[in-house]
């Protein structure tokens, strides 16, 4: 991740991107907690602890919570939308029946905690002053390299 924003954030910057400005790498830092670390890594972290039917219904709840927590704040999905959303979590179900369903206790609040955290992620940031996407996304991958080394550390992991 960090070489990918490293790389991402220096070839937008040739192409004459402007960086983020101070309160744009804030809102970067912020949402970079729940994006990354609470999302990407609690996924990660899981997948060495149940099946990977599981983990593929766990993901595929995000899109209901974005709906959820899109009505919350005020943006209402169409019916059509839920009707899509529903089709798609339940494709996804159907997809892993036969499949190893069990896990760790650990693995499972992972998966419920990482589907939340990168819808509320998502639907937070919208009403977030972001730079334009891919520097948004570039800045992202290098805060949250800091903030999950910074996690490291306090878990007692080795940095190599």
């Amino acid at each position: 991740m960090a070489i990918a924003g490293s790389l991402m954030y220096a070839v937008l910057r040739w192409r004459g991107v402007p960086p983020p400005t101070k309160k744009q790498w804030r809102t970067l830092a912020v949402l970079s907690i729940f994006m990354v670390v609470l999302s990407n890594a609690l996924v990660n972290l899981p997948e060495t602890q149940v099946g990977p039917g599981l983990a593929a219904i766990a993901v595929a709840s995000m899109p209901l919570f974005a709906g959820v927590f899109a009505m919350l704040r005020g943006r209402h999905p169409s019916r059509m939308e839920w009707a899509g959303l529903v089709i798609g979590f339940v494709g996804v179900i159907w997809l892993s029946v036969g499949g190893e369903l069990a896990g760790s206790t650990l693995g499972l609040v992972c998966l419920i905690i990482a589907p939340l955290a990168w819808a509320w992620g998502s639907i937070w940031s919208r009403d977030q002053d972001l730079p334009e996407p891919f520097m948004a996304a570039a800045g992202q991958m290098l805060v949250g390299t800091l903030w999950l080394v910074l996690v490291a550390v306090v878990a007692g992991e080795r940095i190599t």
